[in-house]
């Protein structure tokens, strides 16, 4: 029986950083990774936290009976035995939505193993499970009635499914909650029916259409979307996630269609952070070329009030975060001895391409005891690492997460890794992006 530091362990830093705000733990930031273990350890400790973890637990007997399973196994079970063990007595979407809400939550975990992955019940929730096992376990007659209905109506569903629009509308897939969860974390609007949710997500959102699958479904979820429509099963997320999206494609934005892509892209630009990126960076230069010439004596106070335009043309109207990604990623970087050299090096590029003003060094920028390795427009951090160990990734991960939440004009970040590993495969340790898609990655 594995406890929670067993678990977490296993775990990326920007899961845990996840379960943090989930449960609202603070101080996680700038902390590395076994420190954020020890800080969730000492946490579900106090009272307090145990009734919250209770609270999000889904209070009925399909919960009871997934607990039953696991307690009965030493609290770990493969998820297909899992599964079929609770479709002796639930139905499919039953099963779905519960073991869903119990992996969003936090209260069981998933662990990739092998083909099949690995459902675990941390021993310091066992007390949680025991009580919805005594007090839930039960399912009345009409209930179970009421639910094969539902059963045979998604059971029809399916032979509609023929885009991705269509898998992430059908209720045996796809709850609401699980499309309002991943437009939150994204910081887009909630409001709407189940189609303009998914809409949104496909279509007003900045994040590829692997990543919006990605926050949307689990491993083993995904896994079944392949069994049901004749797909190989195995491999991670991202491997399953690509066979799906070959097999179900973008529904096309033509004649008849309630929106085409880019006025659906003209409606929720104002949710999209590289919008949000592109008029605050605007705002904040012509700022500072006002705040600079009054300091430097070029003008007064005075003209500056009465000016309306900038004091000197504006030299860019903002960047595209994704541009900018792409831009770095085709970077060549040689002769990189230190990680100073690499910050110089990316500095005179950007400086380069979008000028002298905009981009700011660690000796120029300070925040408190923050010193952040560029600053690209005020709102566009750049941390670099020359590095061949995951480790040291995982912390600069952190510490950018601190930055992002302790400075609201920073808007996104890119942790730039120069690999100095034999092999260079660093790149295949992490995503594309994390937290929530405001950190981007880049590896030479």
């Amino acid at each position: 029986m594995k406890t929670i530091k067993n678990i977490l362990s296993n775990l990326t830093i920007q899961r845990l950083i996840g379960i943090c705000r989930t449960f609202g733990f603070k101080g996680y930031a700038n902390k590395l990774k076994d420190d954020i273990i020890n800080l969730i350890v000492e946490n579900v400790k106090n009272p307090q936290v145990k009734s919250l973890i209770a609270g999000k637990i889904p209070a009925n007997g399909t919960s009871a009976l997934i607990f039953k399973i696991l307690l009965d196994n030493n609290n770990e079970y493969y998820y297909q035995s899992l599964k079929s063990a609770v479709l002796e007595k639930r139905t499919l979407s039953t099963f779905r939505a519960n073991f869903n809400k119990l992996i969003e939550n936090n209260i069981i975990f998933e662990m990739e193993d092998s083909d099949d992955s690995k459902i675990l019940l941390p021993k310091e929730f066992t007390d949680f499970a025991i009580t919805i096992i005594n007090t839930k376990m039960d399912l009345s007659m009409s209930e179970e009635m009421q639910e094969e209905i539902e059963e045979v109506a998604i059971a029809q569903e399916k032979k509609e499914i023929t885009t991705v629009d269509d898998l992430l509308y059908s209720k045996k897939y796809v709850q609401i909650d699980d499309l309002i969860n991943a437009l939150e974390a994204y910081e887009i609007e909630t409001t709407g029916n189940k189609s303009q949710l998914i809409d949104k997500l496909l279509y007003g959102s900045t994040q590829p259409t692997n990543d919006v699958m990605a926050a949307v479904f689990g491993r083993s979820e995904l896994s079944e979307i392949c069994q049901d429509f004749g797909l190989p099963s195995s491999g991670n997320k991202d491997v399953l996630i690509n066979r799906i999206l070959e097999k179900l494609p973008l529904k096309v934005q033509g004649k008849g269609s309630k929106k085409s892509n880019s006025n659906l892209a003209k409606e929720f630009a104002k949710s999209s952070p590289v919008s949000k990126l592109k008029k605050k960076t605007q705002e904040e230069i012509e700022a500072s070329q006002k705040t600079s010439a009054v300091a430097s004596g070029m003008v007064s106070d005075e003209q500056v009030r009465q000016e309306n335009k900038p004091l000197v043309p504006k030299e860019k109207k903002g960047i595209d975060f994704d541009d900018l990604v792409t831009f770095l990623r085709s970077l060549r970087p040689l002769r990189i001895e230190k990680e100073g050299d690499l910050q110089i090096y990316l500095k005179g590029i950007l400086e380069g391409k979008y000028g002298v003003g905009n981009v700011r060094d660690e000796k120029a920028v300070k925040a408190g005891s923050q010193r952040y390795d560029l600053l690209l427009f005020n709102n566009v951090l750049i941390e670099t690492k020359r590095t061949s160990a995951k480790k040291e990734i995982d912390a600069g991960i952190g510490q950018t997460i601190g930055y992002l939440d302790g400075n609201t004009n920073i808007l996104v970040a890119i942790i730039a890794v120069f690999d100095t590993s034999d092999n260079k495969k660093l790149i295949n340790q992490f995503a594309d992006s994390c937290y929530n898609g405001k950190i981007r990655f880049v590896f030479w």
